[in-house]
């Protein structure tokens, strides 16, 4: 074995999404926590009704086993993944004593004949035994962008938040009923906003200020009716 140097946290993660998929795991990508704010997870993968976390990371230090602790209840398994090294007894004992699981990856220099995700030998040198899954705030969240929106372990921030998913929603109303009072597609669609009031308000700054690229409101008919761009006249 010949250790490999990654050159970012989203190619090694990639690694790990790629084996999650191959042994037959549905993977989501960059999760947020909940509707509001929150941490969010590198990896949540379900197979068998059953959710896991993966925390992955270049380095197997304490701050990816703090990560990996705090996923603790919002998942059936938690599990860090990271590049194989010498291993160091103390840190497997602790991950064992958090039910943490661990998984490697590491080069396979004999296998060259084979193809480049072949190339990769992943072990799970430490199996996180079943948790009860008692908080649901990350797995509410998950949706089909989750699996291609954006790559697992990036750093420049491309994630599916709540705030995108709502703009999302409200384009798709206004293509269907362009012209919509304001506060009508508010009360339409699913928002992550804790009110009603508290959206419309938001969503019309955001729109004013061009945030919301492809609406603009009309403030001259009656109560803030919002059209999409392309369709403006």
């Amino acid at each position: 074995m010949k250790k490999q140097i990654f050159k970012s946290e989203e190619e090694f993660a990639e690694i790990i999404v790629k084996w999650l998929k191959k042994n037959g795991w549905e993977v989501y990508q960059e999760v947020q926590v909940n509707k509001y704010s929150g941490s969010i997870a590198d990896i949540v993968a379900l197979k068998n009704g059953k959710y896991w976390i993966i925390e992955c990371k270049l380095n197997f230090g304490f701050k990816v086993m703090a990560q990996a602790d705090n996923w603790k209840n919002f998942a059936n398994y938690v599990s860090i993944a990271v590049p194989y090294t010498k291993k160091v007894l103390f840190k497997i004992k602790l991950c064992k004593l958090l039910n943490i699981g661990i998984l490697t990856v590491n080069y396979n220099n004999w296998a060259l004949d084979k193809s480049i995700s072949e190339r990769w030998q992943i072990e799970e040198d430490l199996k996180a035994s079943e948790q009860e899954l008692k908080y649901k705030n990350l797995i509410s969240q998950l949706t089909e962008r989750h699996k291609t929106f954006a790559k697992a372990g990036n750093n420049y921030g491309k994630r599916i938040t709540p705030f995108k998913l709502t703009v999302e929603k409200l384009i798709n109303y206004v293509k269907e009923n362009n012209g919509a009072l304001l506060k009508d597609a508010v009360k339409k669609i699913d928002h992550h906003y804790s009110t009603n009031n508290g959206a419309k308000t938001s969503l019309a700054e955001m729109i004013n200020r061009d945030i919301i690229k492809r609406l603009y409101l009309d403030r001259k008919k009656e109560g803030n009716r919002v059209y999409l761009k392309e369709n403006k006249k």
